[in-house]
């Protein structure tokens, strides 16, 4: 969980862990500062810690049960992140969209919510074909739209949790979201060396 301290003067968003930190993935804190940077996450703190009433009563929103995600947690979740999303308008990330970032800060608190990382949707992309009906299946409200990057998200996300949910008896959320970072990582280094073979086979 992230913590907003305020001391001499200074506001910050300190980690405070109440069990080990998991192995794969990066940790909790790292998550929420790895491209945000320290400026960002200074201005970040600031809000955080004026809005605080506001950000607890939406934190509170989220589903308290654990595994499995459900059409209603995944509703529940959209409009929380698109209120945090709200909330942060008018701070410039250096470079994570604030879709990101309030993604991270929202699993940091509860581990139910998936990660709206760059490379996850990018993987998701992938593995899961569009279709309207994964809006409907996933309970997202209003008509599907793949433009919609939250939400699209969470569709895509949903259908491959469910599908290998059947065959995978202890997937959880947090174990597909580094899964999936991790498996776009690995396409993007065999692009990566693909080309640099091309490229050395053309000279």
């Amino acid at each position: 969980m992230l913590l907003v301290k305020k001391a001499h003067g200074a506001i910050s968003l300190q980690p405070t862990l109440r069990k080990k930190p998991r192995r794969m993935g990066h940790p909790p804190f790292a998550w929420c500062q790895r491209k945000a940077g320290p400026r960002t996450m200074s201005k970040v703190a600031e809000l955080i810690y004026d809005k605080r009433v506001e950000v607890d009563s939406m934190l509170a929103r989220l589903p308290g049960a654990g595994e499995p995600l459900s059409p209603a947690s995944l509703k529940v979740i959209a409009e929380v992140h698109r209120d945090f999303v709200e909330l942060l308008k008018g701070i410039t990330m250096d470079q994570e969209s604030p879709r990101a970032f309030a993604s991270k800060y929202m699993h940091c608190h509860r581990q139910l919510v998936p990660i709206l990382d760059g490379m996850a949707d990018a993987a998701l992309v992938t593995l899961v074909r569009w279709k309207k009906d994964l809006w409907a299946s996933a309970g997202l409200p209003g008509l599907p739209d793949r433009n919609d990057e939250c939400k699209a998200f969470l569709a895509r996300f949903f259908s491959l949790y469910g599908d290998w949910k059947s065959t995978i008896s202890d997937l959880s959320v947090g174990r597909l979201d580094p899964y999936l970072i991790g498996a776009e990582s690995q396409n993007q280094t065999t692009k990566d060396k693909e080309s640099r073979r091309a490229i050395g086979q053309a000279g």
